[in-house]
């Protein structure tokens, strides 16, 4: 992966197989303020990971999302990166290795700002 910084308008992806949320920084990366743009959870057929995708793909398309970061446990950033279209893998500047899928938005903005 390229840059963990998170500028302004990239979006950050925070799951753990069972809940996701798209996030976007409308801050910048010295003072990011990131906004909830979208929220899934598993459904009963259990499938996440592929509408999850399915989204991101047709958002990157659209041309929503040029930066992405995605934030997950090991296996989780595993199946995303299996599932995910080479288009969309270019779009990814960073992967990080952690569970915040249950943190507030103001907590996932602070462990990041962490790790940059």
């Amino acid at each position: 992966m390229h840059e963990p910084v998170i500028r302004s308008g990239d979006h950050i992806l925070v799951g753990d197989g069972r809940k996701a949320l798209l996030l976007e920084n409308c801050g910048n990366a010295l003072s990011p303020r990131f906004q909830v743009i979208q929220q899934m959870e598993k459904e009963a057929d259990g499938e996440l990971t592929g509408r999850l995708v399915g989204d991101l793909k047709r958002r990157r398309d659209r041309g929503k999302i040029e930066r992405l970061h995605v934030v997950a446990p090991p296996r989780t950033l595993g199946s995303l990166r299996e599932a995910m279209p080479e288009n969309l893998r270019r779009c990814v500047v960073s992967e990080i290795d952690k569970d915040l899928t249950g943190h507030s938005v103001r907590a996932i903005e602070r462990n990041l700002r962490q790790a940059s």
